[in-house]
């Protein structure tokens, strides 16, 4: 095989990985299944041309590569979503990051899902950033400029509070009732706010009485792992401890790490899952 024609079949195997970079063993192996095996520094040399021709980038420092085409259009593909879900939802701030891996994934054509790779998503978000295309953060991912509409103030008003609420309680039982009579509202707009909190990943939803802030349950969480990684287990009194309150109060917390695989209970204490 001459060299164009070498040249031609690797940038092909780079362009097909829509949705993952590829090493060098990768692209040797499908350069294999084309035609008789090529010697590893045939196809570096090939791979260092496309390179100089600025048609592909090296992804990381692994020796992965990816196709700009690809990137141009996953990058054209998230800002068409985010701009349809600005339009869809006018009055939110923005659109989470999992909603945008799920849309981004979603394929009605084929019943099979496109599945990003979670580093080359993240990397394109960086870099939609630094083009001043769209803000990103922890919590939601808009076009730059974006100004929400339809805001409710009062309605956000409360949103506010109880967040802040939770976030001073910690991991103590919401008493919806002072809620209503503080904010001077009723019960449907509270519940109503405790499900977008949670929908936007602000708060967590321990059971039907008692939610946490993020931020407050990833400490909670570290602060476990690191104790069980010292002393193998943690008992619920412990947990307490590291919370800084009482045994009754954190015990359906510990029923919740259980129930999302952090934890494991073994008879009164707790292991990593």
């Amino acid at each position: 095989m001459n060299r164009d024609n070498l040249l031609n079949l690797v940038e092909k195997i780079i362009l097909k990985a829509k949705w993952f970079p590829i090493d060098l063993s990768q692209i040797s192996k499908e350069v294999a299944k084309k035609i008789n095996t090529q010697k590893i520094n045939r196809i570096s040399s090939t791979i260092d041309i496309l390179l100089q021709t600025n048609d592909i980038v090296i992804f990381n420092d692994n020796g992965e590569y990816f196709h700009k085409q690809n990137i141009i259009a996953i990058k054209d593909k998230i800002i068409l979503l985010i701009e349809k879900y600005h339009n869809k939802y006018p009055h939110k701030k923005g659109i989470t990051n999992s909603e945008l891996k799920k849309l981004l994934s979603s394929n009605k054509k084929k019943k099979k899902k496109r599945v990003i790779s979670p580093d080359l998503f993240q990397s394109i978000l960086q870099n939609l950033t630094s083009e001043n295309l769209i803000f990103y953060n922890l919590n939601f991912i808009c076009l730059n400029g974006f100004v929400q509409n339809g805001i409710d103030e009062k309605q956000q008003k409360i949103d506010d509070f109880i967040f802040n609420y939770i976030k001073k309680k910690k991991f103590t039982r919401i008493l919806i009732s002072n809620i209503v009579q503080e904010q001077n509202t009723n019960i449907k707009t509270v519940l109503y706010s405790l499900k977008i909190l949670n929908k936007n990943n602000l708060i967590i939803k321990i059971n039907d009485s008692i939610y946490a802030d993020v931020d407050s349950l990833i400490f909670l969480k570290k602060k476990i792992f690191d104790f069980i990684k010292s002393n193998s287990s943690i008992h619920v009194k412990e947990i307490a401890e590291l919370a800084n309150t009482s045994r009754r109060t954190i015990s359906p917390v510990a029923d919740y790490l259980d129930q999302i695989k952090f934890t494991k209970r073994v008879e009164d204490k707790r292991i990593l899952y």
